[in-house]
């Protein structure tokens, strides 16, 4: 590759990450007009740039406006947390481990309409057993429809607020029945859901909320056969909070390994 062409691809690879930026730190979705304006980018050579990361996740448009994608959420979230990232790893493998189930970790991400946001599975550890469950990362989830997302909205004080919503899709009698559920996974401190018979096996989850430095920044759930989580009934709770230790740096945890 000749100098000039390393050049044009570095200055493509800078153009795009400082996009990205730009619109990963802004508080409200970017117009493209004021994206042309910022980058001093032609309108055509913007709109490719758009439509490329577009296609991999990174953003979202409409209505002229560009906002974060899933990809790009997951990114932010993640990014800089080094040691963060590296004892989640360390607590899926545990809980992998404890339960013989596949573990995840997911993120809340916030969808800029003023809802109540989604969950984001961005990580799992799968079971070892051959008969296990394998999940899809990147695929975003409403809150109040995923374990997790209720790990998460139960100990975050938006009970009432996911009540409201829930009523306007779900009407007032199921949206009473997720603030009862909302209250109870506080007061035990697991999400878990009712068994699904949907697959050929039986699934069930169980999720409990990550908390750092006071905050929630996401959730831990395992999902498998309902009889084999079930029979681990008495000690899931024991085991969660350990995985919990080890996201704070109280827990020794186990070796990080790779995927």
């Amino acid at each position: 590759m000749s100098t000039e062409a390393k050049s044009n691809v570095s200055g493509s690879v800078f153009r795009a990450l400082s996009l990205l930026e730009y619109v990963l730190g802004a508080d409200t979705p970017t117009s493209t007009r004021e994206l042309v304006e910022r980058f001093s980018i032609p309108a055509s050579s913007l709109a490719a740039l758009l439509s490329a990361l577009r296609i991999e996740g990174y953003l979202v448009s409409e209505s002229g406006s560009v906002k974060p994608g899933t990809r790009l959420l997951a990114l932010g979230q993640l990014a800089g947390r080094h040691e963060l990232v590296a004892n989640v790893r360390r607590a899926l493998r545990l809980l992998a481990d404890r339960t013989g189930e596949t573990a995840f970790y997911s993120i809340e991400i916030r969808d800029g309409d003023g809802g109540l946001g989604s969950v984001l599975p961005v990580e799992q550890i799968e079971s070892r057993d051959e008969l296990r469950y394998v999940g899809i990362l990147g695929r975003p989830m409403p809150l109040q429809r995923s374990m997790a997302g209720r790990a998460i909205l139960a100990f975050s004080d938006r009970e009432v607020e996911a009540r409201e919503a829930f009523e306007v899709t779900d009407g007032a009698v199921a949206a009473d029945g997720l603030l009862a559920e909302l209250r109870e996974i506080r007061r035990v401190g697991l999400a878990i859901s009712p068994i699904s018979a949907s697959a050929p096996v039986s699934t069930m989850t169980v999720a409990a909320p990550v908390i750092r430095a006071g905050r929630v920044v996401g959730a831990f759930s395992i999902a498998g056969p309902a009889k084999r989580i079930e029979s681990l009934e008495d000690d899931l709770g024991s085991i969660f909070e350990e995985a919990q230790k080890v996201v704070s740096g109280s827990g020794s945890g186990v070796p990080v390994e790779g995927p």
